[in-house]
């Protein structure tokens, strides 16, 4: 990160890893050590009634008694019953900060996630079925949503949950303590209250275990992705929207696999909620003799046989 003159967006919840950061920004900013212009981004989710807008108020006042500029967006509808509420913030979350960003003028967006976060993410997609890509690494910076606005995480190589929440009490600065973090019916608060309490009676440091472990896959998974790019680009694979089912069986098992999942990510975007099971549908779907069947994929994705070849279609955009 540049240390003086850009924009920097720092997205703040009002939680304790935020706060934590936020308020460290604002200390080195304050000796400066930083000579950004910093703006404060809060997403309302508005999941929480008068509990949301009052987290938004905490938010903003504290932007006030630091000097940063604040900039705040209500989420304009709530989320389908059949949604996955956490997803679904998620989304609106990165949508409001990217945009906000861009307004801005800004060189990048901070966000406060730990080592907690990693070995998390890393627990909710390995139950999931997720390959490789699933369990790699958040990084430090990346650009993970095809804009030049970079994401930066500076915590989240060394810090701990509990490292920022001591911060906050030896320093007697206030943060939200979500009630929503204590519901069971969220998978993410799930795995933090009782999946890696469990893991810990195995191995007490079981958090920075699975966060190196993620960084390790994330490491074999860019050297298999260069290589399965350089193939697809070498022997052309892939062809827009479709794939030659007859190369596609000249390939080894795993070869096919990966060839199908880095497929679906480029047609889709991304490859969540897509796990082992839909890729071994593919596969059969494949390598059966008939033509014009199909398989369904989550988020309204088709993969149609047809023509001796597979064809990607996302009905949502068709409709």
């Amino acid at each position: 990160m540049p240390f003086s003159d850009e924009n920097i967006v720092i997205a703040v919840s009002g939680g304790a890893d935020s706060m934590a950061l936020c308020s460290a920004i604002f200390d080195l900013h304050k000796r400066k050590k930083l000579k950004n212009k910093f703006i404060i981004a809060h997403f309302n989710h508005n999941l929480r009634g008068e509990e949301s807008k009052s987290d938004a108020g905490f938010v903003q006042n504290f932007a006030k008694q630091v000097g940063f500029d604040y900039v705040e967006e209500k989420a304009s509808e709530k989320p389908k019953k059949k949604d996955n509420i956490e997803q679904w913030a998620r989304e609106n979350r990165y949508k409001f900060l990217i945009k906000t960003a861009n307004q801005q003028n800004a060189h990048s967006i901070i966000t406060a996630h730990t080592i907690n976060d990693q070995a998390e993410t890393f627990l909710i997609n390995l139950i999931r079925g997720s390959g490789l890509d699933g369990l790699s690494a958040m990084k430090p910076k990346s650009q993970p949503f095809d804009d030049e606005v970079l994401i930066v995480r500076p915590l989240l190589n060394w810090a701990l949950r509990a490292d920022t929440e001591n911060f906050l009490y030896e320093n007697e600065i206030k943060f939200i303590d979500d009630a929503m973090n204590e519901d069971l019916t969220y998978k993410r608060v799930k795995v933090r209250k009782k999946l890696i309490p469990f893991l810990k009676e195995f191995n007490p440091n079981i958090v920075k275990t699975l966060a190196n472990t993620s960084k390790t896959i994330s490491a074999d998974n860019e050297l298999f992705n260069d290589l399965i790019y350089e193939k697809l680009d070498k022997e052309k694979l892939i062809d827009g929207d479709h794939i030659t089912i007859k190369n596609l069986k000249n390939l080894s098992k795993p070869m096919r696999y990966r060839v199908l999942r880095s497929w679906i990510k480029k047609r889709k975007g991304n490859l969540r909620q897509i796990g082992l099971n839909h890729i071994e549908s593919i596969i059969k779907l494949v390598e059966s003799r008939k033509s014009g069947k199909i398989v369904e994929l989550p988020e309204f994705i088709i993969i149609k046989k047809e023509k001796g070849r597979l064809f990607f279609q996302d009905t949502k955009v068709e409709k």
